[in-house]
């Protein structure tokens, strides 16, 4: 089905509550600091105050998808590495925005 600029698009009978949300992505590199800048492989990366999860892939890099347009927080960490936190992301429909994330010692728990 084809709309046209002008065409309604009726909800009706969906559930209450339920709402269409615009979507970004948030992506990044995580980055041990307590040296020479050096990727973190592993890394757990909650995307606060969601707090969904996720872990850095070889390259150190995350990526969030299909997240709600709103401004976040990133905070990443790994017991060899330490913790660290990136705030102000701010995610908007249909863009992706790069959020890197150094991370340094003393390592704490990844939470929101």
């Amino acid at each position: 089905m084809l709309l046209s600029p002008n065409t309604a698009i009726s909800l009706e009978g969906a559930n209450k509550g339920t709402s269409i949300s615009a979507v970004g992505t948030v992506t990044g590199t995580v980055n041990d600091v307590n040296g020479a800048p050096t990727p973190v492989n592993g890394a757990t990366v909650k995307l606060c105050p969601i707090g969904t999860t996720t872990t850095t892939n070889i390259s150190g890099v995350y990526t969030f998808t299909n997240v709600a347009a709103d401004t976040y927080s990133v905070v990443a960490g790994k017991v060899t590495a330490g913790k660290g936190t990136t705030t102000g992301v701010i995610v908007t429909a249909g863009n992706t925005v790069v959020a890197d994330v150094d991370v340094i010692f003393p390592f704490t728990p990844v939470t929101c």
